[in-house]
This record gives C-alpha cells, sequence and structure tokens, in this order.
C-alpha cells in the first residue's frame, strides 16, 4: 500500500494491477509475507469514509476510490489529472461538508491569486487551483515543499516577500483538464499525482452503480446498510484490540493475578467471537447482493461501450464533445422512461434499446448532415465489438488499410484497377479473409466478383461460395470498401440496418425538433444554435415561446460592441423572474 500511495496514482486500472502483480512476484521470491487479497482499499481504506466521499461524488468505482485514499493519506499535495471533471465536483461538495461557503476554487492566471493563496493559508481554508497546465508558479514552491518554520511560536510560511501564519487545516488540490498531460519529473517529486481520467471498467462499475439504484434501490440501500454494519463491526474489534494491548502494556507484576484484565479478556473474547460471527453473515449477505447487481452489469456494460464512442467523436470535429454528467443524466432518464417488465431479459433488453436510441437521437441534434452516418457506423461497430461479433484486426483495416505481404499478378487485369488488387492482397493477409483472392481466379467466382465491381448497388450481390456464408455483413462491408469505394454510403447504411441492435432507425437521423430538445435540456446550460449561412431559427423559437406563453416576457439581444452589460442584465433578470433569453 505504501508503494502504491507512492508510485501508482498516475496510472490507470489496469497498469496499477499489472504493477502490484510484479510486486506480489517480487514478494514471494523474497520469501516476504503478505495477504493475498492484500490492497489499497483493503489495508488503508475505511469504509465508513469511502461511503462519505461517495455521498460527496466520489465515483464509486476501485481506482477512483483507491485514488481518494491516496489523497487522504499521502504527505504530498495532490495534483489531479481530470478530464471529466468528476474530482473537481466531488472536492468542491467535499468542501461543502467541512466550511459554510465550501472551498475556494482559483486558476493560476486570476488577478487576486496570490491573495487568495495567502488568505487561505492564514485562515486554515481548503483552495483548489483548477485548470492547471504543464507547470506550475514557482511562487507554490514553498506551499508544495511544506517550508514551515516557527517564527515567534507561531507556525508560519514565506510565499514571496511575505510571511503568512501557517494552519494545519489549509489544504491544497490542483486539478488539470488535461487528458494526457506530460509533467516533468522535478514536477512530480513535488506533488502527489492521481489520474481521475475515467476507463471503461471504472465507467461500468459507475453506471452499475445508477442502474441499481433506480432498478433495485431496496439493494443498494441493502449494500449501503451492510457496508456500516461491517464497518462498525471492525471498528469494535480493534477498539477491543487496543484495549487488551493497552491493559497489558501497563499491567504491574503478575498478569494472572491482575483481575481486571482477566474479565477484560474473557469478555472481549465474547464480544469478538459474536462479531466475527456477524462478519461472515454480512459477507454471505453482501455475496447474495452482488449476485443481484450482476443481473444489470449488461446495462452498464453497453452504457460504457456508448459513452466512450462519443467521447471519440471529437477527433472528427473538437466542436463534438459531451460530458460525462450529460451522459449520466441522459442515462439516469432512459432508465425512468424506458418500457418497464417483470422479466429481467426482457427488461434489460427495453434499457439498453431505449437508451442506445435515445443518445443516437440526442447526438444526431448535435452533428454535421455529413458525420451523421459515420455516427451510426461507429456505434454499431462500437457496440458489435463489444459482443465480440466484430473482430477488432478486420475493424483496424477498413478504417487504415495496410499494405500487402504477398505479390501474385492481377488475374482480372482488363477489369480490375491494379491498386484495387494490391488492397485485395492485403486483405488476404487477414485472418478472416485468408484466400480470398482465389476468387479471382476461378472462373465462376471471377464473374461474381465482376458484377460486384460493375454494379450500381454492389452490396446487393451476394458473395460467391464460401465467402457468402463464411463472411458476415460487416466483413463484406470491407470487401465492398475495398472493391468500390464510392459505393460505401449503401453498405453502411445495409450493415446498420441489418443490425437487431441498431436497426432502420439509426441509418434515419431525426429532423430538427425544437419541443424535443426542450424538453431535453435544463435551465442551467443553454441551448446553443449552431448556424449555416442564411439559417435563422428566430422565428421558429418565438413561435415554439408563444406555444409555452413565453413569448411576451421572451428578451433578445443581438450580441456585439457595448451590447454585453444589456445581455447580462437579461440573463440576470430571467434567472430571477423565469422568462427565456435569446442571445
Amino acid at each position: 500500500s505504501a508503494g502504491a500511495v507512492s508510485y501508482l496514482g498516475a496510472f490507470i486500472s489496469e497498469y496499477r494491477k499489472d504493477v502490484i502483480s510484479k510486486w506480489r512476484e517480487q514478494l514471494k521470491i523474497n520469501n516476504v509475507p503478505f495477504s493475498e487479497d492484500a490492497s489499497v482499499i483493503s489495508t488503508l481504506g475505511d469504509p465508513v469514509k469511502i461511503r462519505s466521499w461517495n455521498v460527496c461524488g466520489l465515483p464509486t468505482d476501485e481506482v477512483s476510490i483507491e485514488n481518494g485514499i491516496i489523497m487522504d493519506k499521502a504527505r504530498r499535495w495532490p495534483l489531479l489529472i481530470d478530464p471529466q471533471e468528476q474530482a473537481s465536483t466531488f472536492i468542491k461538495k467535499l468542501g461543502q461538508t467541512k466550511f459554510e461557503d465550501g472551498i475556494k476554487c482559483v486558476k493560476l492566471t486570476d488577478k487576486n491569486f496570490a491573495k487568495t493563496m495567502e488568505n487561505s493559508i492564514r485562515m486554515g481554508r481548503w483552495i483548489l487551483i483548477e485548470s492547471v497546465q504543464e507547470a506550475l508558479d514557482p511562487m507554490l514552491d514553498p506551499i508544495l515543499g511544506k517550508q514551515v518554520f516557527v517564527s515567534g511560536g507561531i507556525k508560519s510560511i514565506r510565499l514571496g516577500d511575505n510571511t503568512i501564519p501557517w494552519m494545519d487545516s489549509f489544504r491544497l488540490y490542483m486539478s488539470s483538464k488535461l487528458p494526457n498531460p506530460h509533467y516533468a519529473p522535478e514536477l512530480q517529486v513535488k506533488v502527489t499525482l492521481l489520474n481521475f481520467t475515467i476507463t471503461p471498467s471504472g465507467l461500468e462499475d459507475q453506471m452499475l452503480n445508477n442502474v441499481v439504484a433506480k432498478e433495485q434501490p431496496e439493494l443498494q440501500i441493502k449494500k449501503i446498510n451492510l457496508i456500516k454494519q461491517m464497518a462498525k463491526a471492525k471498528n469494535q474489534l480493534q477498539e477491543i484490540e487496543d484495549k487488551i494491548l493497552d491493559l497489558l502494556k501497563n499491567s504491574e507484576g503478575d498478569i494472572l493475578a491482575d483481575e481486571k484484565l482477566i474479565i477484560t479478556l474473557d469478555n472481549s473474547k465474547k464480544t469478538s467471537k459474536e462479531i466475527n460471527q456477524q462478519l461472515k453473515e454480512a459477507e454471505v449477505v453482501n455475496k447474495e447482493i452482488d449476485e443481484g447487481r450482476a443481473k444489470y452489469v449488461p446495462v452498464a456494460v453497453r452504457a460504457s461501450i456508448l459513452y466512450f464512442c462519443i467521447a471519440d467523436l471529437a477527433k472528427i470535429d473538437p466542436m463534438y464533445q459531451y460530458s460525462l454528467d450529460w451522459f449520466a443524466q441522459l442515462f439516469e432518464q432512459g432508465i425512468a422512461n424506458s418500457q418497464p417488465s417483470d422479466d429481467i431479459k426482457q427488461r434489460l433488453q427495453n434499457l439498453n434499446d431505449f437508451f442506445t436510441l435515445s443518445l443516437y437521437e440526442n447526438v444526431c441534434r448535435s452533428l454535421f448532415e455529413k458525420h451523421k452516418l459515420l455516427f451510426s457506423l461507429l456505434l454499431t461497430v462500437r457496440i458489435l465489438t463489444g459482443a465480440g461479433r466484430v473482430d477488432p484486426t478486420d475493424w483496424r483495416f477498413l478504417v487504415t488499410g495496410a499494405p500487402p505481404k504477398k505479390k501474385i499478378d492481377n488475374p482480372c487485369s482488363e477489369w480490375l484497377k491494379p491498386n484495387v488488387w494490391m488492397d485485395l492482397l492485403a486483405l488476404s493477409d487477414l485472418p478472416n479473409f485468408d484466400g480470398i483472392e482465389k476468387a479471382f481466379m476461378d472462373s465462376k467466382s471471377k464473374e461474381v466478383m465482376k458484377r460486384i465491381a460493375e454494379h450500381d448497388v454492389p452490396h446487393t450481390i451476394e458473395m460467391p461460395a464460401p465467402w457468402d456464408k463464411k463472411l458476415s455483413t460487416f466483413q463484406k462491408m470491407i470487401v465492398i470498401k475495398v472493391m468500390r469505394p464510392d459505393k460505401m454510403t449503401g453498405a453502411i447504411q445495409n450493415f446498420v440496418m441489418e443490425q437487431k441492435e441498431t436497426g432502420k432507425k439509426f441509418v434515419e437521423p431525426p429532423p430538427f425538433n425544437l419541443p424535443k430538445s426542450f424538453e431535453a435540456s435544463q435551465a442551467q446550460a443553454p441551448m446553443v444554435f449552431v448556424l449555416s449561412i442564411g439559417a435563422d431559427p428566430a422565428k421558429v423559437l418565438y413561435e415554439f415561446a408563444e406555444s409555452k406563453g413565453m413569448k411576451e416576457s421572451m428578451r433578445a439581444v443581438s450580441l456585439g460592441q457595448g451590447q454585453g452589460p444589456k445581455a447580462e442584465k437579461f440573463i440576470s433578470d430571467g434567472i430571477k423572474k423565469g422568462t427565456w433569453v435569446l442571445l
């Protein structure tokens, strides 16, 4: 656990597990005794404290809990890699439980940064420095190094030319939204680096907790009560052990003659036996609860797959960025609005189908038209890959291609272009397409391949045997990509429509629907209309405002020089009166 606190904070779950398994091997080699199930959580974690952190917004997955423990135990101030802002949200809520006006939040670029820092140290307040980049202000060095000294009987620290009284209740947190920052070694030794970047397994844990809390609230309550009960029992055992050790330490003369010690030992033996029995029973109940929760794992897995699918859209266009909070809120709406069923298998199917379609419709609303079919493809491929029905090697070839490893002369040079033949040879290097080049050498198969190469709708032509049965719709689409890349639109639509997880609805993007967009929106986040030249949603918006009885009170301002204060006043009035503002 000491090694984990010192070294593992910056790593994601998979690397942490790998390092810990290697440490265990070394412990065995060197004959160092250790518990097989020892972990940061079992060794350093306090279940009651962890539960209170979860209430304050700490994600419930294993890595996040480990991070919370490391943050609590480490001597150096934490620097959090937090692109989804989960850690920042947790620290702010935790700060609200400690101080009435919460935690102080600043940025290194703020004008009053130094003053706020000095006041926080002087008053013993918590402070969170947000949006940290890859370097820190040298002014923070004395704080990071905890260069505290005693002056006139008072603990103090020097910041620049000022000497500030130091309060031990002061806490410093730093967070970065950079997804993969590079921190210099000299900075890393000054801070405790913690990686809160969400991972697929971590998100699965969080989504599982969300769906169980909504679907089976009694299971979740039972789990929470059990955690408290087990923590209380373990604390009692610890207190008994401490009391016995204290009596043994302070006992004088013959221990056997110490009546108080003997009575305490006898009572503690009975109490300890009862508590251990309670713990055994609790573990059985805990196992039953976990079995009940495990039924909802397919829904959590689907949600995790979908989130990382939309997270990748930012690589297509930087505008396509979706927060985890928005996703989690949409997921909870999906749980509430999907078709109920007493049959658990049918219920899981309903949850997955409803949420997948809901996400597709909500994301499509914010995509450019040219990217909507691409999103349908990505969504379908991710779901099928998660189910083990799409080979990642095949997907990689579809996206990037590859050079061929063998050289064979083109047997159909009169109608097959040289570059297409080279791509077919590269395709035949994949295990699932081994020998496909022979379909162009057999006279019967060659005719079918020629029809595919020349047909207006090539994906409707059946592949020659044995490839008609051997290849899935996805793999047949790869053949179309190699032979007729100009006809990929139809092939993609056909592929998406044929899958039971998606279907026809996923190739027919919903038209813009203002009432539906309004239903999915919140008062705390603005609706943003991204306009092309000549487009103006004002008419539609005013009509919709009239249908909602808001037209008379709605305020509009065209932003330009000097219009900022006017817009701010409209928004301020709108917040107080519950009216709409159009900028």
